[in-house]
C-alpha cells in the first residue's frame, strides 16, 4: 500500500511541479535571454513544453490505477494540457511585460499535447493476438521448407 501511495504522490507531484514551472516561465518576460531561433522556434518550444505536460498529466492520471480516470487518461491528459494552454495565454496578458496572448501559441500547445497522447495511445493500445492456425514463416521455423513441401 505504501509503495502505491508513494508512486501516486510522485506522479502527481511531478505533474504539479511541471504546471508550476510553465506558470513561472510564462510569468517572466524572456527579453534579453539568448535562445536559438529558427522559423517557428517559438511554436516548436510551445509544442515540446506541452507534450511534456501531457506526458506528466498522463502519468498522474494513470497512477490512480482504476476507474474511469485511469481508462481515459490519454484523453484527460490532452484536454487538461490544452485547457492549461488557454489559461497560460490568458495569464500572459496580465503578467509583467504585458505579453500579448496568441491563439497560435495555444494551437502549438494543443498540437504538442495531442502528438504526445497519440504516441502514448499507439504505444499502449492492445494489439490483436496472432491466430494460432496461421502458417509459420521461415523466420519462425528454419525447417519450413522441409516440413511444408
Amino acid at each position: 500500500m505504501a509503495r502505491w501511495l508513494f508512486s501516486r504522490t510522485l506522479a502527481w507531484g511531478c505533474a504539479i511541479a511541471y504546471l508550476v514551472l510553465l506558470f513561472a516561465l510564462s510569468h517572466h518576460s524572456l527579453r534579453g535571454v539568448r535562445v536559438p531561433t529558427f522559423r517557428f522556434s517559438d511554436k516548436a518550444a510551445h509544442a515540446v513544453a506541452y507534450a511534456g505536460l501531457s506526458a506528466a498529466l498522463y502519468w498522474a492520471f494513470r497512477s490512480l490505477r482504476r476507474g474511469w480516470l485511469f481508462r481515459w487518461a490519454p484523453l484527460l491528459a490532452f484536454l487538461a494540457a490544452s485547457l492549461y494552454g488557454v489559461s497560460d495565454e490568458w495569464h500572459q496578458s496580465w503578467g509583467p511585460g504585458r505579453r500579448t496572448p496568441d491563439v497560435w501559441d495555444w494551437v502549438a500547445d494543443t498540437v504538442g499535447a495531442a502528438a504526445m497522447m497519440i504516441g502514448v495511445f499507439l504505444h499502449t493500445r492492445k494489439r490483436p493476438a496472432q491466430a494460432p492456425n496461421q502458417a509459420a514463416t521461415m523466420v519462425d521455423n528454419p525447417d519450413f521448407e522441409n516440413t511444408h513441401s
